[in-house]
């Protein structure tokens, strides 16, 4: 089995710029496409004088699979100044032989880290790691033969991973080793239980961010309780 290179595509912060990286296979120049990145502050994205900036992506291809698109956006751009959260997505853009201009404005990312309102993905200036708890380095999950699953709807048990975290004890007092985590990824539809996806790297935004699901895992492992985390 040869995997994506998961280190090529998505957005990735590094200290002096953005990388971006997008997989689209028969997207190319000889097909008349362009391909650009569309970047907002999350704070910005309603504001209707404040628009989203543009940068173009170039071209390559990446073996076996096809055309990827790249740009890498200097963290020194005035875009970049404020540290928090960002919102982008991709614009796709193909000219006709007989000149019909046909476009794609709103194409998420399915290999983000994070999610924003809706649609959006989004990345983070200046986001800081979470800080495990001591005892995370010696946790060990139980032995299959000895798992004690409870199978969690989150949207239906709590309305975010915080309020779910608060609410484990509750599920150690009923002698569960485990929890068997319906997904948490961004969804075409809020009612479909996790089971249409967008993207398989991240927590959508109605539940939290990163560092809520580190605390939630960090908090069940406390109470002696192993997160399985269901994907489709």
């Amino acid at each position: 089995m040869q995997l994506l290179p998961a280190d090529q595509l998505g957005v990735h912060v590094e200290p002096t710029a953005i990388r971006c990286g997008i997989l689209l296979p028969g997207v190319s120049p000889a097909n008349g496409c362009a391909v650009e990145v569309k970047i907002i502050h999350a704070d910005d994205q309603f504001l209707q004088d404040i628009p989203a900036t543009a940068f173009p992506l170039s071209h390559g291809t990446l073996p076996p699979w096809g055309d990827v698109w790249n740009a890498s956006l200097p963290i020194g751009d005035p875009l970049f100044a404020r540290a928090g959260r960002y919102v982008y997505r991709y614009r796709v853009t193909r000219q006709l032989p007989d000149g019909t201009l046909l476009q794609r404005d709103f194409l998420s990312d399915p290999f983000a880290r994070e999610f924003g309102v809706g649609k959006l993905s989004s990345f983070s200036l200046g986001y800081s790691p979470y800080g495990w708890s001591t005892a995370e380095a010696s946790w060990r999950t139980p032995a299959q033969t000895d798992l004690m699953l409870y199978e969690l709807n989150l949207a239906e048990f709590a309305t975010d991973l915080e309020r779910a975290a608060e609410r484990l004890p509750y599920l150690a007092d009923l002698g569960i080793n485990g929890i068997s985590l319906m997904p948490v990824s961004n969804v075409q539809e809020t009612v479909d239980w996790g089971y249409l996806p967008m993207g398989y790297w991240g927590v959508d935004e109605r539940f939290g961010q990163r560092s809520s699901f580190q605390a939630f895992v960090d908090r069940a492992h406390q109470q002696g309780i192993a997160v399985l985390v269901d994907a489709i």
